[in-house]
């Protein structure tokens, strides 16, 4: 309920080639044995052209040399307003800021993307570059990644984030 709303379809699978027909996540969202979701809810196959509404932007900071524990540690002490936070299973931690309010186009989603990245590397944090994207993947909490057997955990959720929340944030952050 955090990251969509009611009647939202959303696009579940095992692996990245199977994780674009959208279904229904509510309320099998976690009890669903697919390994992936796209953050966006969609109208139809999974493309940017089928998103709904954009709400959601995903931080992932995929650094083999700073553990998952450090990463969690850097992302609270970074006091950005987010909405979860998943452990991925294997050596990165997923972070989704779930605004309010859609973001109005593609183009307005680059900035926010580009600005709150640039907000958190001032924490030493370097988000992913191709976790960008619109129908971006992340990673269903409480399911088992095949390619290690690790449990893809939750390590917190929050609320959703309004756009003035994050403004202020980058303000704080430069």
């Amino acid at each position: 309920q955090a990251l969509f709303n009611e009647g939202d379809q959303v696009a579940f699978g095992k692996d990245n080639m199977t994780s674009n027909k959208p279904v229904n996540p509510i309320p099998n969202f976690l009890s669903t044995d697919a390994e992936k979701f796209c953050i966006n809810a969609l109208k139809d196959w999974r493309n940017t052209d089928n998103v709904t509404s954009i709400t959601a932007l995903l931080f992932e900071w995929d650094d083999a040399d700073v553990t998952p524990i450090e990463q969690v540690r850097a992302f609270i002490n970074s006091a950005i307003p987010f909405t979860t936070m998943v452990y991925s299973g294997g050596k990165s931690i997923h972070v989704i800021v779930r605004f309010v309010e859609p973001i109005e186009n593609k183009a307005w989603q680059e900035s926010w993307w580009n600005a709150i990245s640039e907000g958190l590397q001032k924490f030493g944090i370097v988000p992913d570059n191709k976790a960008r994207l619109i129908v971006q993947l992340s990673r269903v909490p409480e399911s088992t990644r095949a390619n290690t057997g690790k449990n893809q955990s939750l390590v917190t959720i929050r609320k959703r984030v309004n756009q003035s929340e994050m403004i202020e944030w980058l303000t704080t952050n430069g």
